[in-house]
């Protein structure tokens, strides 16, 4: 039988099971690839859960920052968890699972943790992230106690729940819930879609051509660089974050539409590049704070959209291509037709394309089409975000559209 569960992605510290609160020293609630989870800083974090009672086995979703963190307590300084190099160690329970699999080895990123005991263990002073007087550094969106060794279907089953775990899919703006759409392989002439919500390092393709994109380096929520989850549900490439897409060059891309907010970062900035590492060939936004375009040949020549934006503020943009001129509509309006030399727009990389200079930018949404873009589809681009859910569809065109 479940005697306690911890579980954070509710928002709160009260066990789920006896309504007791747990007492959360120096930890946060961020958001995180498993939706809300608790973060242990390593340093003087924890989260004091009280007597458990006998405990036969322990469930935790985690995510270690290191290969050496302190996981748990049952009492001061017994009943340890902990991993040392990557080598967990259990020493009053039998037994570990990582992500169901019979192991005493465990990596960074999140993982479903299992211990098991066939006798009790008394857990009556149980504190998560302590070993005595060290701490750990890591993310945990579950802890669940029990007083029965579990079998092997009910870990299972724990383990496919956690894989189901993810961040909140549903964006609340001007009092109007969005869902994110999760399968646009019907909508045609797509070569590629993110709807920002990662699988681990892995921003899934769901136009369903394969196109992957690839999340490097990872970094924490506010702190330091890397892509990151942030509250207002997309990806955040602060610092040197970027998220590297596979579709580059694999077809012919002539619309490409985003849905993004910005920080002030006092700088120019480019976060939607043909080649990371360069600032040509770029998408930016410039000092004045206004989209810029720069070519990828020649002098590399800098345009310039017109309207201002402002920072942290959402905007749809649908940037199109005609072969001779490229057309911005910023939230459903034409902004501005610029005449470059070089109008492709086949981009492999978002976020900070290069990593000396900082982007600070939200992505919510992001796909590539092979067709030029009508004003009115840019409009219907702006709208799914804004209407769509009313109606119970919040992707660019309902499935089985044929435009």
């Amino acid at each position: 039988m479940k005697i306690f569960e911890f579980d954070p992605r509710k928002g709160s510290y009260i066990d789920q099971v006896s309504g007791a609160v747990g007492v959360n020293t120096n930890g946060e609630i961020v958001r995180s690839e498993k939706g809300l989870a608790w973060r242990g800083n390593g340093v003087d974090a924890k989260v004091e859960f009280g007597n458990l009672g006998n405990v036969r086995s322990l469930v935790f979703g985690i995510n270690l920052k290191t290969l050496s963190e302190q996981i748990f307590e049952g009492d001061p300084n017994a009943h340890l968890i902990l991993s040392a190099s990557g080598t967990l160690s259990y020493p009053d329970f039998d037994n570990a699972y990582v992500d169901g699999v019979y192991t005493n080895t465990i990596t960074t990123g999140w993982h479903l943790l299992i211990v098991t005991s066939s006798t009790d263990v008394n857990c009556s002073d149980a504190v998560l992230a302590l070993n005595n007087t060290s701490y750990g550094k890591l993310d945990c969106c579950l802890v669940k106690a029990f007083d029965a060794e579990l079998t092997e279907q009910e870990r299972a089953k724990l383990y496919q729940e956690f894989l189901r775990a993810s961040p909140t899919s549903k964006i609340v703006e001007d009092n109007v819930v969005l869902s994110k759409p999760t399968d646009l392989s019907n909508v045609n002439g797509l070569v590629a879609a993110y709807n920002m919500i990662p699988n681990g390092d892995t921003l899934v393709d769901i136009s369903g051509n394969g196109n992957n994109g690839n999340i490097t380096p990872k970094g924490e929520s506010g702190n330091g660089d890397g892509v990151v989850i942030s509250t207002s549900e997309g990806l955040l490439c602060n610092g040197s974050g970027v998220i590297m897409l596979s579709s580059k060059n694999a077809v012919d891309v002539w619309s490409v539409a985003w849905r993004s907010k910005f920080k002030d970062t006092g700088a120019v900035c480019y976060f939607i590049g043909r080649s990371y590492g360069s600032t040509v060939g770029n998408i930016g936004l410039s000092a004045s704070e206004k989209i810029i375009f720069r070519e990828n040949s020649g002098a590399y020549t800098i345009h310039s959209f017109t309207e201002t934006i402002q920072y942290d503020k959402w905007y749809d943009f649908v940037m199109v291509s005609n072969g001779t001129q490229v057309a911005l509509y910023i939230s459903g309006v034409l902004d501005d037709i610029i005449t470059p030399t070089d109008t492709g727009l086949e981009f492999e990389a978002i976020g900070a394309i290069k990593a000396t200079i900082d982007s600070d930018i939200e992505f919510a949404d992001y796909r590539q089409f092979n067709y030029a873009f009508t004003q009115e589809q840019a409009e219907q681009y702006h709208n799914s975000f804004q209407k769509l859910e009313k109606r119970g569809n919040f992707s660019l065109h309902p499935v089985g559209s044929t435009i």
